[in-house]
């Protein structure tokens, strides 16, 4: 668990003796002061979720594309968690906007678009994940100024529109 986050709660002298316990076995405290509340908690086990679990399932989507089309679900697996901590190691060294990769990035809807009928046509729900993940990249990418405005409106319509989709955002 070293090196890990642990979040912290209760009443001061609690907290200072789980301070004390975190620096014991190498756990950093999470810093902040908006996580007492219960639905402050469910937001940070809501955030640990989508960083933790909701890569499992993306994992096991890609996973899924790679064996219907032949490659053994191993090879799958390993070649994707190579990518995934390629991904991890640049958000760590880079911040999320210096980890930007892919489509997105490099402002290219026509691939962007190509991914999004295949997943249509083959996993409709890691369509559906991949197209939310996008917008949410399209809005990072514009916040750090890799997208200009224009770009990234177009690629929020494209992402938007898609198999069933219309082309209002």
């Amino acid at each position: 668990m070293s090196g890990a986050y642990a979040r912290i709660e209760g009443l001061a002298l609690a907290r200072a003796a789980a301070r004390r316990l975190c620096g014991l076995v190498g756990l950093t405290p999470l810093r902040g002061s908006g996580l007492q509340s219960p639905q402050d908690r469910r937001a940070y086990h809501a955030a640990a979720s989508l960083a933790s679990n909701d890569l499992v399932a993306l994992l096991a989507a890609g996973q899924g594309l790679l064996v219907r089309r032949g490659v053994p679900a191993g090879e799958a697996l390993r070649a994707l968690t190579v990518l995934a901590l390629g991904a991890l190691r640049q958000v760590r060294d880079a911040g999320l906007a210096g980890a930007l990769t892919g489509p997105v990035a490099r402002n290219d809807g026509a691939t962007l678009s190509a991914q999004l009928r295949v997943l249509a046509r083959d996993d409709p729900a890691a369509a559906e994940a991949h197209r939310a993940l996008s917008l949410r990249l399209i809005d990072l990418a514009f916040a750090s100024g890799r997208l200009d405005k224009a770009a990234a409106r177009a690629l929020q319509l494209l992402v938007s529109r898609g198999p069933g989709r219309s082309a209002t955002v």
